[in-house]
């Protein structure tokens, strides 16, 4: 035979099932949380990533439009004048610099999807496992514990006098 109870408070045995049942509401709905935010993370990066190669072809047009611009001044030059290239330059400049940064973007966010990945397996596992037993060894636990409760309550029943 088991070792006996020492049980003081039928009371508190009930407030802790009732705490038991709210932890398995609260820790399922924050599974599920967890789970949309994942799927929503991963979109989001996958919408940047496009966004970002997007961007990359419109900032490859204007380097192009720049160069041109600047090519044309430059043939001036060759007509004797000597046009003063400032301008195109820096404009040429400028929109080689946002292409880099775009293209820096896109590695950087293609870097990103790995690292996310690994993080989300590492999560997955601990997770199904407290969903699991959240779904299967929670019923369970409150179930011995009502079984427990109601044994308490006809034991002391019992014991009463008139009982």
């Amino acid at each position: 035979m088991g070792t006996p109870a020492h049980v003081t408070s039928i009371a508190a045995l009930r407030d802790f099932k009732n705490d038991l049942l709210i932890f398995g509401e609260e820790a399922g709905e924050a599974i599920v949380g967890a789970d949309m935010e994942i799927r929503r993370t991963f979109d989001y990066l996958q919408d940047q990533i496009k966004l970002w190669q997007r961007e990359i072809i419109k900032r490859e047009r204007e380097v192009g439009e720049a160069k041109v611009a600047l090519n044309r001044k430059k043939i001036e030059r060759i007509f004797g004048r000597k046009p003063d290239l400032t301008e195109e330059e820096k404009a040429y400049r400028k929109a080689k610099m946002r292409h880099e940064d775009a293209e820096k973007r896109v590695a950087k966010l293609r870097r990103w999807a790995p690292i996310l990945q690994h993080a989300v397996t590492e999560y997955e596992g601990p997770a199904r496992q407290l969903s699991t037993f959240l779904e299967v060894n929670l019923e369970k636990c409150i179930m011995q514990l009502e079984r427990g409760i109601d044994a308490l309550e006809q034991y002391v029943r019992v014991g009463m006098p008139g009982g």
